[in-house]
C-alpha cells in the first residue's frame, strides 16, 4: 500500500510561480513516476481567495474537478458557472475551462485525469487574454 497526502508530498512551488498559476496551492499524490500507478494523474489545489486558475484545455484527456470545500466559479469562454461544495465538474478533452475562487473562503479542490501516466502528457493549452474571463466577477 501506498499512502500519500499534504502531509508527506511537498506543496509544487514551482507551478504555481507561473503566469496563471499564481497563488494557488498544488499537491500531486497520483502519477505513475511518483506512485507507479498508470492511467490516472491526482492532484489536490487550495484556491486561495480570490485566485484564479487560468482557462485553459487538455488534448489528451477529460478533467474532473470535484469541490471538497467551498466554493467558486468554472470559468470557460463562455459564462460562469457557480461550483459549490460536493459537486463535481466535468471537462471533457478540449473544452476550456478554469476555476475563480471569488468567494472570502479557501476552496480545496481534487482534480484527477485518467488514460495519463503524467501531468505533462495531458497536452495543457492556455486560452490567450484568459483574464478577460474574470470581467465582471472581481
Amino acid at each position: 500500500m501506498i499512502v500519500r497526502s499534504r502531509r508527506n508530498v511537498p506543496e509544487d512551488v514551482a507551478i504555481t510561480a507561473q503566469e496563471g498559476w499564481e497563488g494557488m496551492h498544488i499537491w500531486w499524490l497520483i502519477d505513475k513516476e511518483q506512485t507507479g500507478t498508470s492511467g490516472v494523474v491526482l492532484n489536490t489545489v487550495d484556491f486561495p481567495p480570490q485566485k484564479a486558475h487560468e482557462v485553459h484545455r487538455h488534448d489528451n484527456a477529460a478533467e474532473y474537478f470535484y469541490v471538497v470545500r467551498g466554493s467558486g466559479l468554472s470559468m470557460s469562454d463562455g459564462d460562469p458557472v457557480r461550483l459549490n461544495e460536493g459537486d463535481v465538474a466535468i471537462y471533457p478533452p478540449n473544452e476550456w475551462h478554469g476555476f475563480y475562487n471569488d468567494t472570502d473562503e479557501v476552496c480545496e479542490v481534487v482534480t484527477f485525469w485518467t488514460g495519463v501516466d503524467r501531468y505533462a502528457d495531458l497536452g495543457y493549452e492556455g486560452l490567450p487574454d484568459w483574464r478577460r474571463t474574470l470581467e465582471g466577477h472581481i
